[in-house]
């Protein structure tokens, strides 16, 4: 695949596009004859064409080139009505993807774009020599819902034409393009031009074109560059989306985010003509999502090394050991008169009990703890007596669901109230190994119970809008989208992660959680273990890494390893309500569920109910149900077989 930073225009003639093209597919490394079958151009120099001109442009430019052309560029279809369009030709010159992009240019600068009044089909999937493509431009990869219904549709490969800006956000950009590469197991090709030209002037641009692949990596062009060649190991993909292991487009749990969907107010921009009239809408659907009432504060994650269970006698003894270490380390900086928020990793009381076998309500009333309950209390009582709030992670038996634990997420405020409970939606239970229980596998009596309110809880507080979500949960930005869409300003992750390949994924999926919901990510890791009484070292297993990430995707301070840590923070809640007035940074005003909602209630991914029945029966043992949900997407063609 060849990736053009090469500007073109839309006035240039078929023949001159083509010999441009031509030239550079020529000289590219490992250019043949038959080298080089896809193509990428950028997002178009300003410039406006009508549509059908714009598809005969692309059409005759590819078949005389005999290669599969994409771009994008912006078009006009009615005198009122002007907004980007995507297009991929064939080699015959046949136009087989002709889509809209659904948010407005909000970086890229053009004075006249909007959004498409008329959408079509904005996930179309088209069949090329390097695997199965579809197209999303600008910022549309930026929208999480956008980039998952794409490769629910079936695509391999997101190309992604744009035209990238320098500002301070680039970096983050460039960042969460490969978050989305990781979380859908999809190659992200993004192509931006070098330089663009305004009235006659050349204006060089940073280099922002890019291969991002299946494990978040990434290949980069240098900035002075006219292309980047790549070759896909579509092969490669294929295989690893047979595999079960964090297999995120297969465990994603649709029919969750579907009912979430249907509850959130739909925002429609048919009547957008105009970058004014978008900005002027995006201001008042702003107002709607600041809060005004909270000076900064300091926070302080405890990066907690647990006392590990060998045995299932030994987690009751063990919890009493766990809490006693977890105070102590919240104690370091919960004296300093600006904390306001102290945070415990994931497995803070327990250590994780995967270790103990994945068939465990018979000792569900010994690893999970009761909330609310002696530990929670004990919490409780320190958090009022430092006058501080308190959030954690641990599992959790609730006496309404026998035989069960969750893995739970809580906040506690500085009068020593449980203000907020979070149980995790995502977890390695769909693989097998970790038999607790999460929502969605009792979803029907768990919504009748306590409503769909408790599954994305936020609570407003003098600190701002708090949420939790645990861990695993990191892979998949709906749950943080979610929860943006109810207010939540800080998100706190109790998390425990090893050290494996994956981990360059979870790290961008932080950075770009932050920076597309606007929201803080306080990301707390536990970091190590003791096995047996004796142990005085701490065993490798757990990374640590605990860290702060600002609403602009920035990481804020980290904890360089594992280990006992406490690391001070800093929320500056003013500034992000700033950013969120601001329309063209605030993702959250653009993201229309009306243009991907069909996806999410299509039968994809991890159904609901799963594991309603026997506690005892663990129906997700081998990965078993990710298995099925594999079969039956390479039966819909959503997965290709290798």
């Amino acid at each position: 695949m060849l990736l053009l930073q090469e500007p073109w225009s839309v006035d240039m003639e078929p023949a001159a596009l083509a010999q441009r093209i031509a030239v550079l597919r020529s000289i590219a490394p490992g250019a043949d004859p038959a080298g080089h079958q896809l193509i990428l151009l950028p997002i178009a120099q300003p410039g406006v064409l009508p549509a059908d001109e714009f598809r005969q442009l692309f059409a005759a430019a590819s078949k005389q080139l005999g290669v599969f052309l994409a771009g994008a560029a912006a078009i006009t279809e009615a005198p009122t009505s002007v907004h980007i369009r995507c297009l991929l030709a064939d080699p015959n010159g046949k136009i087989v993807i002709d889509s809209a992009k659904r948010t407005p240019e909000l970086t890229a600068g053009f004075a006249d774009v909007a959004i498409a009044s008329s959408a079509g089909n904005e996930f179309a999937v088209a069949e090329t020599p390097e695997g199965r493509v579809g197209l999303l431009a600008g910022e549309d990869i930026l929208m999480p819902h956008l980039a998952r219904a794409q490769v629910l549709a079936g695509a391999e490969i997101i190309l992604n034409p744009s035209r990238e800006l320098s500002d301070e956000h680039l970096a983050v950009r460039l960042k969460a393009r490969r978050a989305r590469g990781y979380e859908n197991l999809a190659y992200v090709a993004t192509c931006s031009p070098r330089f663009v030209t305004v009235n006659g002037q050349n204006v060089n641009l940073s280099a922002a074109t890019q291969l991002s692949d299946q494990w978040g990596g990434v290949i980069t062009v240098d900035g002075q560059a006219d292309y980047l060649a790549v070759d896909l190991d579509i092969q490669g993909l294929r295989q690893r989306r047979q595999e079960v292991r964090a297999n995120f487009p297969a465990i994603v749990r649709t029919q969750v985010y579907e009912h979430e969907l249907d509850r959130r107010e739909t925002h429609t921009n048919d009547n957008i003509s105009s970058v004014e009239a978008w900005r002027e809408a995006g201001k008042r659907r702003a107002a709607s999502v600041i809060s005004t009432k909270v000076d900064n504060y300091s926070v302080a994650l405890c990066q907690h090394v647990v006392h590990q269970s060998r045995t299932p006698d030994e987690l009751v003894p063990n919890r009493a050991k766990n809490l006693a270490d977890a105070l102590d380390l919240a104690g370091l900086l919960s004296k300093a008169p600006d904390c306001k928020l102290v945070v415990l990793p994931e497995f803070f009381i327990t250590g994780p009990v995967s270790p103990l076998g994945d068939q465990l309500a018979d000792h569900a009333e010994r690893i999970g703890i009761r909330i609310p309950g002696p530990e929670t209390q004990a919490l409780a009582e320190f958090a009022r007596h430092q006058s501080v709030y308190l959030a954690a992670g641990c599992f959790e038996y609730d006496p309404d669901w026998p035989e069960r634990f969750f893995n739970t997420g809580f906040i506690i405020n500085d009068q020593g109230e449980l203000i907020l409970k979070y149980r995790k939606l995502h977890c390695g239970d769909v693989m097998g190994f970790l038999p607790d229980t999460t929502p969605g596998s009792v979803f029907t009596d768990y919504v009748a119970q306590y409503g769909h309110d408790a599954l994305f809880p936020v609570v407003d507080t003098p600190l701002g809008h708090l949420a939790v979500a645990i861990c695993f949960d990191m892979n998949f930005p709906e749950t943080f989208r979610a929860l943006a869409h109810r207010g939540a300003e800080v998100i706190i992750h109790p998390t425990s992660e090893p050290h494996n390949r994956g981990r360059q994924g979870w790290e961008l999926g932080r950075h770009a959680r932050a920076f597309e919901n606007l929201t803080y990510i306080l990301s707390c890791g536990h970091g190590g273990e003791y096995f047996g009484a004796g142990q005085t070292t701490p065993t490798a297993r757990a990374r640590g890494y605990s860290r702060v990430v600002d609403f602009n995707g920035r990481t804020q301070v980290v904890a360089n390893g594992p280990g006992r840590v406490a690391l001070p923070g800093t929320i500056e809640l003013q500034a992000l309500r700033r950013e969120r007035a601001k329309p063209a940074r605030n993702f959250l005003l653009w993201d229309d569920p009306a243009s991907y909602r069909s996806f999410y209630g299509a039968g994809m991914g991890i159904p609901n109910d799963v594991w309603s029945e026997d506690p005892h029966t663990n129906p997700y043992r081998n990965g078993q149900q990710i298995r099925a949900v594999i079969k039956r997407y390479n039966q819909r063609q959503v997965f290709v077989a290798p």
